[in-house]
């Protein structure tokens, strides 16, 4: 996966002179995110981390830092 991304990368720069980016997702697969599973983010502009936090059924008075801060201790770990 990662000879692919890093061989595109490279092909795109030869045709494209703007910026790159790539978004990973924080949950990809069971017990291991694929944002910290690639090694290329160096050949790239901008990244980002895409995370599709479940919302609680049982916590209707919740807000949203009560919600969101265990997703952004996690983020701030990669």
């Amino acid at each position: 996966l990662t000879t692919f991304f890093c061989d595109s990368i490279a092909e795109i720069r030869a045709l494209y002179g703007g910026k790159l980016t790539l978004a990973a997702n924080w949950g990809w697969m069971e017990n291991a995110a694929e944002v910290s599973l690639l090694s290329f983010w160096d050949a790239l502009d901008y990244i980002g981390c895409d995370e599709y936090v479940p919302l609680p059924d049982n916590s209707p008075g919740a807000n949203v830092s009560e919600v969101l801060l265990p997703q952004l201790e996690m983020l701030r770990r990669v």
